[in-house]
Protein backbone atom coordinates (compact mmCIF):
# COMPACT_ATOMS: atom_id res chain seq x y z
CA UNK A 1 0.00 0.00 0.00
CA UNK A 2 3.39 2.49 0.36
CA UNK A 3 3.09 2.79 -2.84
CA UNK A 4 0.17 3.79 -3.80
CA UNK A 5 -0.41 5.84 -0.70
CA UNK A 6 2.88 7.71 -1.89
CA UNK A 7 1.01 8.19 -5.90
CA UNK A 8 -2.17 9.55 -4.06
CA UNK A 9 0.14 11.63 -2.05
CA UNK A 10 2.04 13.01 -5.31
CA UNK A 11 -1.09 13.35 -7.24
CA UNK A 12 -3.23 14.79 -4.76
CA UNK A 13 -0.46 17.38 -4.13
CA UNK A 14 0.03 18.41 -7.56
CA UNK A 15 -3.71 18.47 -8.19
CA UNK A 16 -4.68 20.72 -5.17
CA UNK A 17 -2.06 23.43 -6.13
CA UNK A 18 -3.69 23.57 -9.78
CA UNK A 19 -6.51 23.75 -7.85
CA UNK A 20 -6.07 26.25 -5.87
CA UNK A 21 -4.50 28.54 -8.54
CA UNK A 22 -7.96 28.29 -10.31
CA UNK A 23 -10.04 28.51 -6.98
CA UNK A 24 -8.08 32.22 -6.54
CA UNK A 25 -9.11 32.81 -10.46
CA UNK A 26 -12.37 31.46 -9.75
CA UNK A 27 -12.84 33.86 -6.38
CA UNK A 28 -11.08 36.79 -8.34
CA UNK A 29 -14.27 36.19 -10.86
CA UNK A 30 -16.94 35.50 -8.39
CA UNK A 31 -15.92 39.30 -6.83
CA UNK A 32 -15.26 40.95 -10.29
CA UNK A 33 -18.59 39.52 -11.95
CA UNK A 34 -20.51 40.68 -8.40
CA UNK A 35 -19.63 43.84 -8.89
CA UNK A 36 -19.83 44.48 -12.03
CA UNK A 37 -23.36 42.76 -12.45
CA UNK A 38 -24.83 43.12 -8.96
CA UNK A 39 -26.87 41.24 -6.93
CA UNK A 40 -29.84 40.91 -9.57
CA UNK A 41 -27.37 40.95 -12.53
CA UNK A 42 -25.30 38.07 -10.82
CA UNK A 43 -28.85 36.07 -10.31
CA UNK A 44 -29.85 36.11 -13.96
CA UNK A 45 -25.80 34.71 -14.81
CA UNK A 46 -26.27 31.94 -12.10
CA UNK A 47 -29.39 30.63 -13.48
CA UNK A 48 -28.33 31.18 -17.38
CA UNK A 49 -25.72 29.19 -16.66
CA UNK A 50 -27.48 26.02 -14.96
CA UNK A 51 -29.24 25.40 -18.44
CA UNK A 52 -26.11 23.61 -20.10
CA UNK A 53 -25.28 22.07 -16.78
CA UNK A 54 -28.88 20.44 -16.64
CA UNK A 55 -28.36 19.69 -20.39
CA UNK A 56 -25.44 17.97 -19.63
CA UNK A 57 -26.92 15.90 -16.96
CA UNK A 58 -28.93 13.80 -19.84
CA UNK A 59 -26.60 13.97 -22.79
CA UNK A 60 -23.20 13.80 -21.19
CA UNK A 61 -23.24 10.70 -19.02
CA UNK A 62 -20.17 10.97 -16.79
CA UNK A 63 -17.67 11.40 -19.85
CA UNK A 64 -14.64 12.47 -17.30
CA UNK A 65 -15.24 9.89 -14.61
CA UNK A 66 -15.74 7.08 -17.33
CA UNK A 67 -12.31 8.52 -18.91
CA UNK A 68 -10.47 8.03 -15.69
CA UNK A 69 -12.07 4.59 -15.17
CA UNK A 70 -11.28 3.21 -18.40
CA UNK A 71 -7.79 5.08 -18.42
CA UNK A 72 -6.66 3.57 -15.29
CA UNK A 73 -7.98 0.49 -15.64
CA UNK A 74 -5.71 -0.03 -18.81
CA UNK A 75 -8.60 -3.14 -20.39
CA UNK A 76 -8.39 -1.47 -23.74
CA UNK A 77 -5.67 0.16 -25.80
CA UNK A 78 -5.10 3.91 -26.16
CA UNK A 79 -6.65 3.88 -29.60
CA UNK A 80 -9.84 2.13 -28.37
CA UNK A 81 -9.87 4.05 -25.95
CA UNK A 82 -9.55 7.36 -28.05
CA UNK A 83 -11.64 6.21 -30.79
CA UNK A 84 -14.37 5.04 -28.93
CA UNK A 85 -14.67 8.22 -26.13
CA UNK A 86 -14.25 10.81 -28.51
CA UNK A 87 -17.18 9.24 -30.47
CA UNK A 88 -18.87 9.09 -27.34
CA UNK A 89 -18.01 12.70 -26.71
CA UNK A 90 -19.01 14.19 -29.88
CA UNK A 91 -22.44 12.38 -29.87
CA UNK A 92 -22.80 13.91 -26.20
CA UNK A 93 -21.33 17.71 -27.62
CA UNK A 94 -23.89 17.57 -30.41
CA UNK A 95 -26.95 16.55 -29.12
CA UNK A 96 -26.79 18.92 -25.93
CA UNK A 97 -25.93 21.62 -27.98
CA UNK A 98 -29.37 20.80 -30.47
CA UNK A 99 -31.27 20.05 -27.92
CA UNK A 100 -30.04 23.46 -25.55
CA UNK A 101 -31.05 25.65 -29.19
CA UNK A 102 -34.44 24.42 -29.12
CA UNK A 103 -35.06 24.32 -25.66
CA UNK A 104 -33.61 28.24 -24.40
CA UNK A 105 -36.41 29.68 -27.02
CA UNK A 106 -39.30 27.34 -26.36
CA UNK A 107 -39.10 27.08 -22.90
CA UNK A 108 -36.12 29.54 -21.15
CA UNK A 109 -38.81 31.85 -19.89
CA UNK A 110 -40.71 29.39 -17.69
CA UNK A 111 -37.64 27.51 -16.61
CA UNK A 112 -35.50 30.85 -16.12
CA UNK A 113 -37.58 34.07 -16.10
CA UNK A 114 -36.03 36.79 -16.08
CA UNK A 115 -33.24 35.52 -18.11
CA UNK A 116 -32.83 37.03 -21.45
CA UNK A 117 -33.06 34.39 -24.29
CA UNK A 118 -29.82 35.74 -26.27
CA UNK A 119 -28.10 34.83 -22.84
CA UNK A 120 -29.55 31.44 -22.93
CA UNK A 121 -28.24 30.81 -26.25
CA UNK A 122 -25.14 31.63 -25.32
CA UNK A 123 -24.77 29.52 -22.38
CA UNK A 124 -25.72 26.47 -24.32
CA UNK A 125 -22.68 27.52 -26.72
CA UNK A 126 -20.70 26.48 -24.07
CA UNK A 127 -21.85 22.32 -24.25
CA UNK A 128 -19.52 21.15 -26.66
CA UNK A 129 -16.20 22.61 -24.70
CA UNK A 130 -17.50 21.28 -21.46
CA UNK A 131 -17.86 17.81 -23.08
CA UNK A 132 -14.58 17.94 -24.52
CA UNK A 133 -12.40 19.21 -21.49
CA UNK A 134 -14.05 16.86 -19.51
CA UNK A 135 -12.97 14.01 -21.78
CA UNK A 136 -9.33 15.34 -22.03
CA UNK A 137 -8.78 15.65 -18.31
CA UNK A 138 -10.17 12.21 -17.67
CA UNK A 139 -8.45 10.25 -20.32
CA UNK A 140 -4.99 12.27 -19.30
CA UNK A 141 -5.17 11.87 -15.63
CA UNK A 142 -6.67 7.84 -16.09
CA UNK A 143 -3.10 7.56 -18.11
CA UNK A 144 -1.04 9.07 -14.73
CA UNK A 145 -0.56 12.64 -16.56
CA UNK A 146 -1.37 14.41 -13.56
CA UNK A 147 1.12 17.43 -15.20
CA UNK A 148 -0.91 18.15 -17.99
CA UNK A 149 -4.50 17.65 -16.13
CA UNK A 150 -3.61 20.34 -14.17
CA UNK A 151 -2.55 22.50 -16.49
CA UNK A 152 -6.26 22.09 -18.08
CA UNK A 153 -7.97 22.84 -14.59
CA UNK A 154 -6.09 25.75 -14.14
CA UNK A 155 -6.57 27.13 -17.98
CA UNK A 156 -10.25 27.30 -17.93
CA UNK A 157 -10.77 29.71 -14.78
CA UNK A 158 -7.90 31.65 -15.90
CA UNK A 159 -8.78 32.03 -19.98
CA UNK A 160 -12.05 33.05 -18.47
CA UNK A 161 -11.03 35.79 -15.86
CA UNK A 162 -8.45 37.20 -18.63
CA UNK A 163 -11.90 37.46 -21.18
CA UNK A 164 -13.84 38.98 -18.59
CA UNK A 165 -11.21 41.41 -18.11
CA UNK A 166 -10.70 42.57 -21.64
CA UNK A 167 -14.65 42.10 -22.59
CA UNK A 168 -15.64 44.12 -19.60
CA UNK A 169 -12.90 46.92 -20.10
CA UNK A 170 -14.41 47.07 -23.95
CA UNK A 171 -17.61 46.52 -24.18
CA UNK A 172 -18.93 47.07 -20.99
CA UNK A 173 -20.23 44.74 -18.06
CA UNK A 174 -23.79 43.22 -19.00
CA UNK A 175 -24.48 39.88 -18.25
CA UNK A 176 -24.59 38.64 -22.08
CA UNK A 177 -20.50 39.96 -22.50
CA UNK A 178 -19.86 37.49 -18.86
CA UNK A 179 -21.65 34.83 -20.81
CA UNK A 180 -19.60 35.62 -23.82
CA UNK A 181 -16.14 35.33 -21.77
CA UNK A 182 -17.16 32.52 -19.79
CA UNK A 183 -17.89 30.54 -23.65
CA UNK A 184 -14.62 31.75 -25.26
CA UNK A 185 -12.83 29.69 -22.21
CA UNK A 186 -14.48 26.66 -22.16
CA UNK A 187 -13.78 26.16 -26.02
CA UNK A 188 -10.40 27.59 -26.02
CA UNK A 189 -9.49 24.89 -23.17
CA UNK A 190 -11.59 22.31 -24.69
CA UNK A 191 -9.35 22.47 -28.15
CA UNK A 192 -5.94 22.83 -26.20
CA UNK A 193 -7.94 18.85 -23.94
CA UNK A 194 -8.48 17.66 -27.59
CA UNK A 195 -4.92 18.37 -28.75
CA UNK A 196 -3.38 16.89 -25.59
CA UNK A 197 -5.34 13.77 -25.72
CA UNK A 198 -4.49 13.37 -29.37
CA UNK A 199 -0.96 13.54 -28.73
CA UNK A 200 -0.94 10.84 -26.28
CA UNK A 201 -3.34 8.93 -26.78
CA UNK A 202 -3.03 8.68 -30.86
CA UNK A 203 0.44 7.88 -30.15
CA UNK A 204 0.37 3.91 -30.76
CA UNK A 205 -2.29 4.49 -33.98
CA UNK A 206 -4.82 5.81 -35.37
CA UNK A 207 -8.07 5.97 -33.24
CA UNK A 208 -10.56 3.18 -33.84
CA UNK A 209 -14.06 2.16 -32.43
CA UNK A 210 -14.25 -1.25 -30.85
CA UNK A 211 -18.16 -2.74 -29.85
CA UNK A 212 -16.96 -4.58 -26.76
CA UNK A 213 -15.25 -0.81 -25.57
CA UNK A 214 -18.35 0.84 -26.65
CA UNK A 215 -20.75 -1.40 -24.98
CA UNK A 216 -18.94 -1.11 -21.36
CA UNK A 217 -18.14 2.71 -21.95
CA UNK A 218 -21.59 3.00 -22.35
CA UNK A 219 -22.87 0.69 -19.39
CA UNK A 220 -20.80 2.10 -17.30
CA UNK A 221 -21.78 6.18 -18.01
CA UNK A 222 -25.49 4.60 -17.17
CA UNK A 223 -24.88 3.16 -13.84
CA UNK A 224 -22.92 6.67 -13.56
CA UNK A 225 -25.48 8.79 -14.92
CA UNK A 226 -27.99 8.65 -11.98
CA UNK A 227 -25.98 9.46 -9.50
CA UNK A 228 -24.52 12.61 -11.43
CA UNK A 229 -28.35 13.80 -12.04
CA UNK A 230 -29.18 13.19 -8.46
CA UNK A 231 -25.77 15.25 -7.67
CA UNK A 232 -26.99 18.10 -9.29
CA UNK A 233 -30.47 17.84 -7.90
CA UNK A 234 -28.50 18.16 -4.39
CA UNK A 235 -26.10 20.61 -5.73
CA UNK A 236 -28.46 23.11 -8.03
CA UNK A 237 -31.82 22.66 -7.48
CA UNK A 238 -31.63 25.32 -4.13
CA UNK A 239 -31.10 28.07 -7.05
CA UNK A 240 -33.46 26.70 -9.41
CA UNK A 241 -36.44 26.77 -7.34
CA UNK A 242 -35.01 30.20 -5.48
CA UNK A 243 -35.20 31.44 -9.40
CA UNK A 244 -38.96 30.44 -9.62
CA UNK A 245 -40.06 30.74 -5.96
CA UNK A 246 -37.75 34.40 -5.03
CA UNK A 247 -36.36 37.12 -7.12
CA UNK A 248 -33.10 37.36 -9.33
CA UNK A 249 -31.27 39.36 -6.47
CA UNK A 250 -31.82 36.58 -3.90
CA UNK A 251 -30.85 34.12 -6.20
CA UNK A 252 -27.36 36.77 -6.68
CA UNK A 253 -26.90 36.68 -2.38
CA UNK A 254 -27.24 32.51 -2.78
CA UNK A 255 -24.87 32.49 -6.11
CA UNK A 256 -22.27 34.28 -3.66
CA UNK A 257 -22.82 32.15 -0.46
CA UNK A 258 -22.25 28.62 -2.57
CA UNK A 259 -19.48 30.18 -4.49
CA UNK A 260 -17.54 30.90 -1.32
CA UNK A 261 -18.84 28.01 0.71
CA UNK A 262 -17.82 25.62 -2.47
CA UNK A 263 -14.00 26.81 -2.01
CA UNK A 264 -14.05 24.48 1.17
CA UNK A 265 -14.23 21.79 -1.13
CA UNK A 266 -10.74 22.44 -2.42
CA UNK A 267 -9.14 19.58 -0.52
CA UNK A 268 -12.18 16.90 -0.86
CA UNK A 269 -12.20 17.75 -5.09
CA UNK A 270 -8.30 17.37 -5.25
CA UNK A 271 -7.83 14.12 -3.35
CA UNK A 272 -11.08 12.55 -4.38
CA UNK A 273 -9.52 12.99 -7.72
CA UNK A 274 -6.54 11.45 -7.11
CA UNK A 275 -8.16 8.44 -5.24
CA UNK A 276 -10.36 7.84 -7.69
CA UNK A 277 -7.46 7.49 -10.58
CA UNK A 278 -5.68 5.39 -8.19
CA UNK A 279 -7.95 3.36 -6.67
CA UNK A 280 -9.59 2.72 -10.16
CA UNK A 281 -6.18 0.70 -10.74
CA UNK A 282 -6.02 -3.45 -9.85
CA UNK A 283 -6.22 -3.10 -6.28
CA UNK A 284 -7.20 -5.34 -3.68
CA UNK A 285 -10.44 -4.53 -2.01
CA UNK A 286 -8.97 -4.68 1.58
CA UNK A 287 -6.29 -1.68 0.07
CA UNK A 288 -8.90 0.54 -1.08
CA UNK A 289 -11.28 0.31 1.78
CA UNK A 290 -8.38 1.02 3.78
CA UNK A 291 -7.26 4.00 1.78
CA UNK A 292 -10.57 5.26 1.66
CA UNK A 293 -10.94 5.62 5.29
CA UNK A 294 -7.67 6.82 5.89
CA UNK A 295 -8.13 9.93 3.42
CA UNK A 296 -11.36 10.58 4.45
CA UNK A 297 -11.19 10.94 8.15
CA UNK A 298 -8.08 13.05 7.77
CA UNK A 299 -9.82 15.33 5.35
CA UNK A 300 -12.63 15.33 7.74
CA UNK A 301 -10.60 16.42 10.73
CA UNK A 302 -8.95 19.16 7.85
CA UNK A 303 -11.58 20.56 7.36
CA UNK A 304 -13.03 21.59 10.43
CA UNK A 305 -10.11 24.55 10.79
CA UNK A 306 -10.75 26.55 8.03
CA UNK A 307 -14.91 26.22 8.04
CA UNK A 308 -14.57 27.69 11.30
CA UNK A 309 -12.60 30.28 10.35
CA UNK A 310 -14.96 31.28 7.00
CA UNK A 311 -17.75 31.40 9.75
CA UNK A 312 -16.67 33.96 11.77
CA UNK A 313 -15.09 36.11 9.06
CA UNK A 314 -18.12 35.31 6.51
CA UNK A 315 -20.27 38.92 7.57
CA UNK A 316 -17.01 41.62 7.30
CA UNK A 317 -15.61 39.26 4.30
CA UNK A 318 -18.55 39.45 2.50
CA UNK A 319 -19.06 42.88 2.72
CA UNK A 320 -15.32 43.72 1.94
CA UNK A 321 -15.16 41.25 -1.22
CA UNK A 322 -18.43 41.76 -2.52
CA UNK A 323 -19.85 45.00 -1.41
CA UNK A 324 -22.20 46.14 1.51
CA UNK A 325 -24.82 45.36 -0.85
CA UNK A 326 -23.90 41.24 -0.93
CA UNK A 327 -24.25 41.22 3.18
CA UNK A 328 -27.77 39.29 3.20
CA UNK A 329 -25.24 36.03 1.68
CA UNK A 330 -23.62 36.24 4.72
CA UNK A 331 -26.03 34.22 6.78
CA UNK A 332 -26.62 31.48 3.87
CA UNK A 333 -22.97 30.85 3.83
CA UNK A 334 -23.00 30.22 7.48
CA UNK A 335 -25.57 28.31 7.28
CA UNK A 336 -24.11 26.08 4.52
CA UNK A 337 -20.81 25.37 6.07
CA UNK A 338 -21.63 22.44 7.90
CA UNK A 339 -22.95 20.91 4.97
CA UNK A 340 -20.08 21.54 2.47
CA UNK A 341 -17.96 19.46 5.60
CA UNK A 342 -20.02 16.44 5.11
CA UNK A 343 -19.98 16.73 1.28
CA UNK A 344 -16.48 17.03 1.08
CA UNK A 345 -16.81 13.13 2.41
CA UNK A 346 -19.22 12.18 0.90
CA UNK A 347 -17.40 12.50 -2.18
CA UNK A 348 -14.20 10.88 -1.02
CA UNK A 349 -16.60 8.05 -0.40
CA UNK A 350 -18.26 7.97 -3.76
CA UNK A 351 -14.92 8.16 -5.23
CA UNK A 352 -14.16 4.34 -3.82
CA UNK A 353 -17.78 3.10 -5.02
CA UNK A 354 -16.80 4.32 -8.89
CA UNK A 355 -13.41 3.06 -8.34
CA UNK A 356 -14.91 -0.27 -7.37
CA UNK A 357 -17.03 -0.35 -10.58
CA UNK A 358 -20.72 0.09 -8.40
CA UNK A 359 -21.57 3.69 -9.37
CA UNK A 360 -25.08 3.05 -8.52
CA UNK A 361 -24.20 2.74 -4.76
CA UNK A 362 -23.78 6.59 -5.02
CA UNK A 363 -27.34 6.94 -6.63
CA UNK A 364 -29.41 5.51 -3.42
CA UNK A 365 -27.83 8.39 -1.13
CA UNK A 366 -28.45 10.72 -4.37
CA UNK A 367 -31.86 9.95 -4.27
CA UNK A 368 -32.43 10.32 -0.38
CA UNK A 369 -30.77 13.54 -0.33
CA UNK A 370 -32.22 14.77 -3.51
CA UNK A 371 -35.67 14.48 -2.10
CA UNK A 372 -35.10 15.39 0.87
CA UNK A 373 -33.44 18.43 -0.50
CA UNK A 374 -36.68 19.33 -3.03
CA UNK A 375 -38.70 19.13 0.11
CA UNK A 376 -36.95 21.20 2.49
CA UNK A 377 -36.72 24.06 0.24
CA UNK A 378 -40.16 23.76 -0.85
CA UNK A 379 -40.93 23.79 2.72
CA UNK A 380 -38.23 26.96 3.89
CA UNK A 381 -37.78 28.97 0.74
CA UNK A 382 -40.71 31.04 0.87
CA UNK A 383 -40.29 30.86 4.47
CA UNK A 384 -36.86 31.61 5.09
CA UNK A 385 -35.59 32.86 1.49
CA UNK A 386 -31.92 32.33 1.42
CA UNK A 387 -31.07 31.16 4.58
CA UNK A 388 -33.43 28.47 4.15
CA UNK A 389 -32.25 26.94 1.07
CA UNK A 390 -28.61 26.89 2.48
CA UNK A 391 -30.21 24.59 5.81
CA UNK A 392 -31.73 22.60 3.49
CA UNK A 393 -28.18 21.74 1.25
CA UNK A 394 -26.65 21.08 4.62
CA UNK A 395 -29.68 18.75 5.81
CA UNK A 396 -29.33 16.68 2.43
CA UNK A 397 -25.37 16.95 2.50
CA UNK A 398 -25.31 15.44 6.07
CA UNK A 399 -27.62 13.18 5.01
CA UNK A 400 -26.01 11.81 1.67
CA UNK A 401 -22.45 11.66 3.72
CA UNK A 402 -24.31 9.17 6.38
CA UNK A 403 -25.88 7.09 3.59
CA UNK A 404 -22.69 6.46 1.66
CA UNK A 405 -20.85 6.12 4.82
CA UNK A 406 -23.26 3.39 6.15
CA UNK A 407 -22.98 1.51 2.39
CA UNK A 408 -19.00 1.80 2.66
CA UNK A 409 -19.13 0.13 5.83
CA UNK A 410 -20.91 -2.61 4.57
CA UNK A 411 -19.20 -3.39 1.69
CA UNK A 412 -15.78 -3.01 3.31
CA UNK A 413 -16.36 -4.29 6.71
CA UNK A 414 -14.92 -1.93 8.63
CA UNK A 415 -15.89 -0.54 12.12
CA UNK A 416 -17.13 3.12 11.98
CA UNK A 417 -14.23 3.82 14.18
CA UNK A 418 -11.79 3.17 11.03
CA UNK A 419 -13.40 6.23 9.53
CA UNK A 420 -14.65 8.93 11.78
CA UNK A 421 -12.05 8.29 14.31
CA UNK A 422 -9.06 10.57 13.89
CA UNK A 423 -5.39 7.68 14.44
CA UNK A 424 -2.14 8.90 15.24
CA UNK A 425 -1.18 7.71 11.67
CA UNK A 426 -3.06 10.17 10.11
CA UNK A 427 -0.77 12.93 11.59
CA UNK A 428 1.96 10.94 9.57
CA UNK A 429 -0.09 11.54 6.40
CA UNK A 430 -1.15 14.96 7.27
CA UNK A 431 3.08 15.27 7.40
CA UNK A 432 3.93 14.13 4.18
CA UNK A 433 1.23 16.03 2.27
CA UNK A 434 2.35 18.68 4.08
CA UNK A 435 6.22 18.35 3.10
CA UNK A 436 5.05 17.25 -0.81
CA UNK A 437 2.76 20.13 -1.02
CA UNK A 438 5.73 22.62 0.40
CA UNK A 439 8.15 20.80 -1.90
CA UNK A 440 5.92 21.39 -4.78
CA UNK A 441 5.54 25.35 -3.44
CA UNK A 442 8.96 25.91 -3.43
CA UNK A 443 9.65 24.14 -6.73
CA UNK A 444 6.63 25.09 -8.49
CA UNK A 445 8.07 24.37 -11.81
CA UNK A 446 8.56 20.53 -11.02
CA UNK A 447 4.83 19.30 -12.75
CA UNK A 448 6.24 16.33 -14.63
CA UNK A 449 3.78 13.70 -15.61
CA UNK A 450 4.27 10.27 -14.06
CA UNK A 451 6.07 8.21 -16.92
CA UNK A 452 3.67 4.82 -16.75
CA UNK A 453 2.44 3.21 -19.47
Amino acid sequence: MTQTSQKITSDSSKVFLSRLVALLASLILAVLVARVLGPAGRGEFALAFLLPTMILLFCEGGIESTSIYFGARRDFGRPVLLGGLLALSALAGTVGLLVGLAVAPLFGQRLFPGVATPVLLVAVAIIPGRVFLGLGRGLLLGRGKTGKYCWLTVLQPVLWLAAVVALVAWFGGTVAIVMIAILLSFTAAGMVALLWTWQEYGADGRPRLERDFLRQAVAYGLRLNPAVVLNFLNYRVDLLLLGLLRHDVEVGFYAVAVAVAEKLLLFSRSISTALFSSLSGRLADSERSQLTAKITRGLLLLSLAPAALLWMLSPPGIALLFGREFTPAAAALRALLPGVVMLGGAQLIAADAMARGRPGLNSWSGAAAAVANILLNLWWIPRFGIVGAAWASTVSYTMMFTIRLLLFLRISQMPWRAILLPHLSDLRMARKHGLALARKLRHPTDQSDNRHS
